[in-house]
């Protein structure tokens, strides 16, 4: 199917099975331009709905799918999209707010930076921070971008297997702008999924919201085996001499890895 060629009704050119729409006949190029179009010529309340359906898909398929780390444990009140779109727009001061957003970004061009997103009011899951409708608000694209890279942490920096240091920073970005990585304002950089991050330089990194814990997950195997020995010894009451009788080894295997605060200190 995927080196048969189908032939466009829009394009009129003939195209291989897995750049066709089959549904409409037409090839997938057609089909974005067609529908990119379509939305360019929504305004107003059209436009605003528009853009709550979209991102209610959005936020739906950060909850279910797995590789977006930083949603890990995030809980959602809806299943569906639609039904989402539908609370929220029955949300007076939601919607309003919404469509004044709406307004915003449809008069200075469009700019993604405008657009009105959906954002976690408390982002932290420990603290409830889930797609719950009383834990809800409009921003723009842009300020929700810089409030999710605001959020305070601490983090392990660890070169050749070792902590070498321990900071608070106020967001994940200002340790890449000191580091001076290549791409820090692009990179993923993702904390609390305890998982050590390599960020170029030799230097790796474990980071941790304040305040924050450990996101768990589902996994068939963990990530990190720990191992630790303990010694037993007999001392000589006398002379104070200390023998050492028995060593054990004790090994422990776990998803992630979180220092508790009386477990921090300076290197």
């Amino acid at each position: 199917m995927k080196n048969q060629n189908f032939y466009c009704s829009k394009c009129q050119q003939n195209v291989r099975g897995n750049e066709y729409y089959h549904q409409g006949g037409i090839c997938n190029k057609c089909r974005s331009r067609i529908s990119k179009e379509k939305v360019d010529n929504y305004t107003g309340i059209q436009l605003a709905e528009y853009l709550l359906h979209k991102s209610c898909i959005r936020a739906l398929e950060r909850v279910k799918r797995k590789w977006y780390k930083t949603y890990q444990g995030v809980k959602c009140q809806w299943k569906k999209p639609v039904e989402m779109k539908k609370d929220l727009m029955n949300n007076k001061l939601f919607w309003e707010a919404w469509i004044k957003q709406s307004n915003v970004y449809e008069n200075n061009e469009r700019k993604l930076s405008i657009r009105p997103s959906l954002d976690r009011i408390e982002s932290n899951v420990g603290n409830e921070g889930h797609y719950y409708m009383e834990n809800m608000q409009v921003l723009s694209f842009g300020d929700n971008s810089i409030k999710a890279s605001a959020i305070k942490c601490k983090v392990f920096f660890i070169k050749n297997m070792r902590i070498v240091r321990v900071t608070d920073f106020d967001a994940i970005q200002d340790v890449m702008k000191e580091f001076k990585v290549i791409g820090y304002n692009t990179k993923q950089i993702n904390r609390d999924t305890g998982e050590i991050q390599y960020i170029g330089d030799g230097y790796s990194v474990l980071i941790q919201s304040i305040d924050g814990e450990l996101n768990q997950k589902d996994n068939d195997k963990p990530r990190y085996r720990g191992v630790y020995q303990r010694q037993k010894f007999m001392v000589d009451l006398d002379t104070g001499e200390e023998f050492l009788i028995g060593v054990w080894q004790d090994i422990f295997e776990s998803d992630g890895i979180w220092f508790n605060e009386s477990q921090v200190s300076k290197p």
